[in-house]
């Protein structure tokens, strides 16, 4: 690689934007003008004396002033070749860098492009998370808990206003404290359904008390599915009241055609699988303000969810207590938007 030639006079230094000459000049001019300052000062005190003694002591003076300023003109000529050099070093740095990005960058398209790069890549990243949700099956069946759980979905007006907030008393086995808590979020399974990441629906996760830290972590996220791994710092030991609040577009079919269904299954305990893992299940359907006449909800035994009539906005309320781990269905209408 082939260095380019420094142009003294012309190239301007990058750090301080002024050429090697500008910056001797400055150096000169600084020196030059305060040194004629002080000849000035000395001179005017030894104008009034008269004699041989002021002369000596005026030539004297400027001898040394002089001698400052040749010296001041050497220590700018050498500091600015040290700054040429220096900047020559990181021009130089920063182009091979750049060369080997590229030259990373194209190794890694040439192997994407090999024969079976993208089967081996796909087989990896199965096995990985085959042995990731192993892993952490593991580490959730070591401990047992039950769950007091309140779903509140809020039916906005725009998708952008729908939202769930997931309510649980988490009480865990008296003999394992429990740091660790897997669950599926509501999640559209509508056709034509984006993909909807974590970083997507604004999720926050935390304990009533601030006692405990709750951290989240996404371990499946698929078109109409993600499933997240919550960690409790500290471990929780006895009954903790703690809440998800998340954002995702639910009702945009309720919206557009004035019905629709939501499903939702228990979780199943390991130790009693026909028995899930909630105590007190209850969802609240929490409608628009204004809609009191027009909105209704239905379970999956065809009856009709009781409504609060003290509340406002309208609020459908269904509970349940020992749920069992099988699917449980609601359908909801929207009169006046129906088609």
């Amino acid at each position: 690689m082939s260095s380019q030639p420094v142009k003294e006079t012309a190239e301007p230094n990058k750090r301080t934007g002024q050429s090697p000459w500008q910056q001797l000049t400055r150096a000169g001019t600084t020196t030059a003008v305060g040194t004629n300052g002080i000849v000035a000062a000395v001179s005017g005190l030894l104008s009034i004396w008269s004699g041989e003694s002021g002369r000596c002591i005026l030539i004297g003076i400027s001898i040394a002033a002089a001698l400052i300023f040749v010296a001041h003109l050497v220590y700018a000529r050498v500091r600015a070749s040290h700054r040429r050099e220096i900047a020559a070093l990181v021009d130089r740095y920063e182009e091979k860098l750049s060369v080997l990005q590229r030259a990373t960058a194209a190794s890694a398209t040439k192997q994407r492009r090999e024969p079976g790069y993208a089967r081996r890549n796909h087989q990896l990243e199965h096995e990985l998370r085959s042995l990731r949700d192993m892993l952490l099956e593991v580490l959730v069946r070591t401990t047992a808990y039950r769950d007091d759980l309140e779903l509140t979905y809020f039916i906005g007006t725009s998708p952008a206003e729908d939202v769930v907030i997931e309510r649980r008393r988490t009480t865990p086995a008296v003999e394992a404290p429990l740091s660790l808590f897997t669950t599926r979020l509501t999640m559209p399974i509508e056709p034509g359904t984006p993909l909807l990441r974590l970083e997507d629906v604004d999720l926050v996760a935390r304990s009533d008390d601030d006692r405990t830290s709750v951290r989240i972590f996404a371990l499946t996220e698929q078109t109409g599915l993600l499933r997240c791994l919550f960690a409790f710092f500290p471990a929780i030991v006895g009954p903790t009241d703690w809440s998800v609040r998340y954002r995702v577009p639910l009702w945009t079919g309720l919206r557009s055609t004035g019905v629709d269904r939501l499903t939702w299954t228990p979780l199943a305990r390991h130790d009693e699988p026909e028995r899930s893992t909630i105590v007190i299940f209850t969802v609240r359907f929490v409608f628009p303000l204004g809609t009191h006449r027009d909105v209704a909800v239905w379970d999956d035994s065809g009856a009709l969810v009781a409504r609060s009539e003290d509340e406002e906005p309208p609020t459908f309320i269904w509970t349940t207590t020992d749920p069992d781990p099988r699917i449980y269905r609601w359908r909801l209408e929207w009169r006046s938007r129906k088609r």
